[in-house]
């Protein structure tokens, strides 16, 4: 039964036994970052002014990095039975499609400029599986190859203010003083929203830390990664209070990660590294798991749940608030209580529906994204074609509404 999660295995043929009950406590981290992911999101489109620091930190170490990092870790466990083209296009590819679908259906956006979160994760997955043909040592140096890969591009070429987008009826999103050097291409590897340099180096670390899990497992595999989140923790909290990065809000984005420097990015490993020991230790135990049964529960329906709370954000909080940045901190302490709520219905109906016509649910979804961006790229075409015509022009008023 094939299941259209972001970064959970979807082979039915799972480890057993002890191993099986924890790796589900992953799906609890995995609701946690969706969690974390809400927090910022959210308050970017209807929150006035920035959010506080601790809701800043919470949401710019635990979602992403957490995430990426799982994508790597999956991928490991799961090598033994799937080759690279189970990972490049039965993973990788499907991630990319619904990134353009996200772009194309929420932001209404051209795609594959602007580098979201989906983006890199398509592309680190089956990077991951490449990576696990390293040696250890070797999988080490080259994180933190990637880590100075984006210092060193950062240095050479720029970091853009913004990324340079266009909505799909061709009005510039952000006017940029200095348009990229290298347009599209450098926001794939600098300073997109997650370009891959340094964010690959999540996925590596991920890969590494998930083939350990597997050939150690548990006590064998606890010493390292208490060791290297630790290390990773320490170092990235001293760079910072030696030499504090200037990281800004990019409009109202206010994540820490813009851009992803070294210290940030030394202490996110860190960060993701201790959750996913911890959620490993004692995640699976009884009692911890039925606290976070809600948390399993979202972590389960991770991709479509990215898709759906944008969505609701965008075509239901900006129509309720009347526009972006009108709540104020209670107001949003409200409205993201009631999001998450809806989230969790949400995954719970496709729990339902997955636990019954699962098969036909991961048919049905990937027919509905892939003839969703297939039509609207002949509609674009049609339209490009067309320019001038009465069909361009009630098309972008349509589009323009929506």
């Amino acid at each position: 039964m094939q299941r259209p999660d972001i970064l959970r295995d979807t082979d039915t043929s799972a480890p057993s036994g002890a191993l099986t009950e924890r790796v589900k406590a992953l799906d609890s981290l995995r609701g946690f970052a969706i969690a974390s992911m809400v927090l910022l999101n959210l308050s970017a489109v209807l929150l006035n002014g920035l959010p506080p620091l601790p809701l800043r930190l919470v949401g710019s170490l635990a979602a992403a990095p957490v995430f990426v990092a799982l994508s790597g870790f999956m991928v490991a466990l799961t090598a033994p039975r799937h080759g690279f083209l189970y990972f490049l296009a039965n993973r990788g590819l499907w991630i990319l499609a619904v990134g353009a679908f996200v772009d194309l259906v929420v932001w209404r956006l051209y795609p594959f400029m602007s580098v979201e979160v989906l983006y890199l994760v398509g592309v680190s997955i089956p990077l991951a599986y490449l990576a696990l043909k390293l040696g250890r040592w070797q999988r080490i140096g080259l994180i933190a190859a990637l880590v100075g890969l984006g210092w060193l591009l950062r240095r050479l070429v720029g970091y853009s203010e913004f990324p340079l987008e266009y909505y799909i009826w061709g009005q510039q999103v952000f006017s940029l003083n200095a348009p990229p050097r290298l347009g599209a291409l450098q926001h794939w590897l600098v300073d997109g929203w997650f370009p891959l340099f340094p964010w690959l180096a999540f996925a590596v670390l991920g890969a590494h830390l998930g083939e350990s899990f597997r050939e150690r497992q548990r006590a064998a595999f606890l010493g390292e990664p208490l060791l290297l989140g630790a290390a990773l923790t320490i170092s990235g909290a001293i760079a910072y209070a030696v030499a504090p990065p200037n990281s800004l809000p990019r409009g109202v984005w206010s994540e820490l990660f813009y851009p992803p420097t070294v210290q940030f990015t030394i202490l996110a490993m860190g960060v993701s590294t201790l959750l996913i020991l911890i959620f490993l230790r004692w995640g699976g135990l009884r009692p911890a798991s039925l606290l976070l049964r809600p948390l399993s529960v979202l972590g389960q329906a991770s991709l479509g749940l990215y898709f759906l709370h944008l969505a609701l954000i965008v075509y239901v909080g900006l129509r309720l608030t009347g526009g972006w940045s009108q709540l104020t901190l209670g107001q949003y302490a409200l409205a993201y209580l009631a999001l998450m709520l809806s989230l969790l219905a949400l995954a719970q109906a496709y729990a339902f529906l997955r636990a019954r016509q699962g098969r036909l649910l991961s048919v049905g979804l990937r027919a509905g994204v892939g003839g969703t961006l297939a039509a609207a790229a002949l509609v674009l075409a049609l339209a490009e074609l067309l320019e001038g015509s009465a069909f361009a022009a009630r098309l972008h008023q349509v589009v323009a509404y929506y």
